[in-house]
Order: C-alpha cells, then sequence, then structure tokens
C-alpha cells in the first residue's frame, strides 16, 4: 500500500506526459511538399563506345585534347575522337589489366594485374613496357616521358625509359602522408 501511495502518483504523471508527447504532431518531422523540377538543358546521347568491361576493377575515360581515352580489363586501350565517337586507335595487350588509363596526349599507358606497366605511342603502338613489384591499382600519371603508378603495396613508382636517374620508386612511410625516396 505504501508502494502505491508512494510512486502512483508520479507514475500516473509521468505516463500522462509520455502520452500526451506522443499525441502532439511536431512540426520539425513535416516534409516539405516537393516542387515540380524544370529542366533547364536537354541533353542528348551524341555517341557511345565500349573497350570492354571493367570486372572488378574501376576503369574512367581520360579527356586530353578533343580525344578520349579509355581501357577496359581484357586489355583493350582505345583512343577516340570526343566530337565523332570514332576510333582513332584500338590495341589489344596481352594481358588483362587492373588500371588504366593515364595519358598525357602523346603516351598512354595502363597497368597489369602482374605488375606490367604498358606505355603505348601516339598511334595506339606499344613503345615500351616495365615491371612494377605488384599489381597497380590506380590508373596511371604520365607527363613529361614519365608514367607514375602506384601498386598494391603502397609504393608510387615512377618509369621512364631513359636511363636509370630519371627513374625509382616511393614507399608510403608508415602512419604518415609523406613519401620516401627509393632509388631504383
Amino acid at each position: 500500500m505504501i508502494f502505491l501511495k508512494r510512486y502512483a502518483l508520479p507514475l500516473a504523471c509521468a505516463m500522462t506526459v509520455m502520452l500526451t508527447a506522443c499525441a502532439t504532431k511536431d512540426e520539425r518531422r513535416v516534409p516539405t511538399p516537393l516542387v515540380d523540377i524544370k529542366p533547364v538543358l536537354t541533353v542528348e546521347q551524341a555517341w557511345k563506345a565500349s573497350v570492354g568491361k571493367a570486372g572488378r576493377y574501376l576503369f574512367s575515360p581520360v579527356a586530353v585534347g578533343d580525344a578520349i581515352y579509355a581501357a577496359g580489363a581484357n586489355g583493350t586501350v582505345a583512343k577516340v575522337d570526343a566530337k565523332t565517337g570514332q576510333d582513332v586507335w584500338r590495341t589489344k595487350l596481352k594481358d588483362d589489366l587492373s588500371a588504366g588509363v593515364g595519358s598525357d596526349g602523346n603516351l598512354t599507358a595502363v597497368g597489369g594485374l602482374k605488375g606490367n606497366v604498358y606505355v603505348l605511342g601516339p598511334d595506339g603502338k606499344q613503345l615500351w613496357t616495365a615491371t612494377a613489384p605488384g599489381e597497380i591499382i590506380s590508373p596511371p600519371l604520365v607527363g613529361n616521358d614519365v608514367v607514375i603508378v602506384r601498386t598494391i603495396d603502397g609504393k608510387v613508382i615512377a618509369l621512364t625509359p631513359r636511363p636509370a636517374n630519371r627513374s625509382g620508386s616511393f614507399k608510403r612511410a608508415p602512419c604518415r602522408s609523406t613519401c620516401v625516396w627509393l632509388p631504383a
């Protein structure tokens, strides 16, 4: 009986407050009505090209000047005219690819599953290859006759067909965002 006298009134008040709170309409939770969207620009597909599927990898095309460079996991690399969608050149490499494509308009590079880096010339013909110490996981960066790739173990490697003083690799230091130079 003492329990009822001591706790009944506060419990009844608390339940009344809770029920009242649940019954009131919370204006903060009312969604704003949707408005009609009026298109400002109409977009049409100008052309379409395919270089094969990406598989489990991410392949993004690269635009350089009036050309689009693209690659597929099956080893196909293409340069496409951005205005017409027609192939300027198309090359099928002997290996499957895990990364690509990087281009500066002169050199085009892609990375293979086994660390192979293929560098193609302005005509799509293979100029040279190099082997990195691991799978290439990001599109190569190309410029000034140097191809820079990143491998699965965190190494960033600069490749060039020139003498060894122009190439080397970087290894990311643990727990830092800086790179340490490792001579080739």
